[in-house]
């Protein structure tokens, strides 16, 4: 059945009219979307320059551009980074690709959890990608060992994280790895660069990690565990251990990961006042 058939199909009543319109409202966007795309197809060579040479106008952004998540190898006692574009690089990456459409809706739902799905549409090629994320509606009190439901507001951040997380996967899924695999050295070459603004004379990588342990010190870790940590990483440079570093920033920043995780505390952080900004954390003002 076609778009047209399902908007005629749908019962005469003032809610499904209102249900139809927006139907016709999206067909309309679609083909108009699909028509500029056969007029103005995309030109991939410029699409990986520009994404790459945005990165460099604007250096301070690819502190945010890429998440490190810490995994422990048993084996060795090392920890490990497993390491992505976050969700502000991956619309800054569709947003370069152009003639796409990408967003987010709620498919299914428990008492426990919710299924929330991800979209990518690629004019050019027709091809559409869908990606799903679970989303706990409940929580863990570690100190009672109980479950208990989240608030409505919690819950509400919650999902727009999970949303954020499924349009995200549904986009990388689609672009070229080539292109998304570049984007990721270059912002990771810049960050371990040290530079935060074009032409400013980076700081050295001693001074930015000490700085990035100050960071994390202010959200509640001891200095020894954060400098524990750093010993126990997989790393063979200071410039790498200065990439990871901001990408576990990322990380928990969008979600990803916690704090109490990454440094295994045992209670949760201490209460911190003030903002702690990106730039600040590993040296440079924007």
């Amino acid at each position: 059945m076609s778009e047209t058939d399902v908007i005629t199909a749908l019962p005469s009543n003032p809610a499904a009219e209102l249900v139809a319109q927006g139907l016709r409202v999206v067909k309309i966007e679609n083909d108009t979307q699909q028509l500029i795309a056969t007029q103005k197809p995309r030109n991939e060579e410029k699409v990986y320059a520009g994404a790459v040479a945005e990165l460099r106008l604007a250096p301070d952004f690819a502190k945010s551009a890429y998440y490190s998540i810490p995994y422990k190898d048993k084996a060795t006692g090392t920890t490990v980074a497993v390491e992505g574009p976050s969700i502000k690089a991956a619309m800054a990456l569709a947003r370069r690709w152009g003639n796409c459409a990408n967003g987010a809706r709620i498919v299914d739902e428990t008492d426990e959890r919710l299924t929330v799905e991800g979209v990518f549409m690629d004019y050019e090629t027709n091809v559409r990608t869908l990606r799903t994320v679970s989303v706990a509606k409940v929580g863990y009190n570690s100190s009672t060992k109980s479950v208990y439901k989240l608030r409505e507001d919690r819950l509400n951040i919650a999902i727009q994280a999970g949303m954020s997380k499924a349009v995200r996967n549904a986009i990388l899924a689609s672009l070229p790895a080539g292109m998304v695999e570049a984007y990721m050295t270059e912002a990771k070459h810049l960050v371990a660069g040290g530079k935060t603004v074009p032409g400013a004379k980076p700081e050295s990588a001693a001074g930015r990690i000490k700085k990035a342990v100050a960071a994390f010190v202010k959200l509640g870790v001891a200095e020894t565990a954060v400098q524990n940590y750093i010993s126990g990483l997989a790393t063979e440079t200071e410039e790498d251990t200065i990439a990871h570093l901001m990408g576990l920033y990322t990380s928990i920043k969008d979600g990803q990961a916690t704090i109490q995780e990454v440094f295994d505390l045992k209670e949760g952080p201490k209460v911190v006042t003030g903002d702690i900004k990106t730039a600040d954390m590993l040296g440079g003002k924007p």
